[in-house]
């Protein structure tokens, strides 16, 4: 595995949350952002621990690596360089590729997405070409669950599906402010408008080409149209009644339902 060097500072920015809410396209925005800016970006992959797309801008003042997941240790250092080497720590997958850091200034940055979980719900049930089971529907609920807690405990911004779909240009912009990042508004735009129609370039079953390595997409994500609200046609009265009661809570709190009291 090729590894590359960088004298000064590096910048990684983790993607977190939740799944079926909209951590593809936050991604996506966010190494639009930075290659709008002229930064060197540098996307890891999942599965490896290498770079599957490299932005290569030659006078490139800052360099930022990428990365998407969800599933992170409630403990992981990410705020910490001098930890991020703890053995099993996400942190330890985004610095593989790279070389010497003897002398780089290394900053983590993590970005929390949340949605309405009865919508992740409904999105991965119309994902799957088959019945999801009960067993399975309730595995997905905690685990979504679990990714939007444990992102929150280290998350720099709080990317909320909801608000960006009500007004993407700002939350963009919120970005753009978090990465330090000086676009101008057209720029901003630019950034939408590309993010928006990525999935115009999709096709069937791919998972290998540099559009796919670049962007982590696919058409398999793309259940309803991003629609908000939508799970009342998916799920069942039923279904939705004990998400409700059993994430009660969590609803409230992120403000997708009115606090009730008996």
């Amino acid at each position: 595995m090729k590894k590359l060097s960088f004298s000064t500072q590096i910048k990684v920015l983790a993607i977190g949350g939740m799944t079926q809410a909209g951590s593809t396209l936050c991604f996506n925005i966010c190494r639009l952002l930075c290659e709008k800016a002229g930064e060197f970006v540098g996307v890891i992959g999942q599965e490896k621990q290498e770079f599957v797309y490299i932005f290569d801008n030659p006078n490139h003042s800052a360099a930022r690596i990428i990365c998407k997941q969800h599933n992170l240790d409630y403990d992981s250092p990410w705020r910490s360089p001098f930890q991020s080497f703890k053995k099993g720590a996400p942190a330890k997958m985004v610095l593989a590729p790279i070389g010497d850091l003897r002398d780089t200034l290394v900053e983590f940055q993590a970005v929390n997405v949340i949605r309405d979980i009865r919508d992740c719900v409904a999105s991965y049930i119309r994902k799957k070409e088959y019945k999801v089971t009960g067993e399975e529907f309730f595995q997905y609920l905690q685990n979504n669950y679990r990714y939007s807690k444990h992102w929150e405990a280290i998350a720099d911004f709080v990317w909320i599906y909801e608000a960006y779909k009500g007004d993407p240009v700002r939350v963009i912009g919120e970005l753009a402010i978090l990465l330090e990042l000086e676009l101008t508004h057209e720029q901003v735009l630019q950034v939408h408008q590309e993010a928006e129609s990525l999935h115009t370039k999709l096709v069937p079953n791919d998972f290998t080409s540099s559009l796919y390595c670049a962007t982590k997409m696919d058409l398999s994500q793309q259940t309803n149209g991003g629609k908000i609200g939508d799970y009342h046609n998916t799920l069942t009265e039923k279904q939705i009644n004990l998400i409700e009661e059993v994430y009660e809570h969590w609803l409230y709190s992120h403000r997708y339902i009115p606090w009730t009291v008996e």
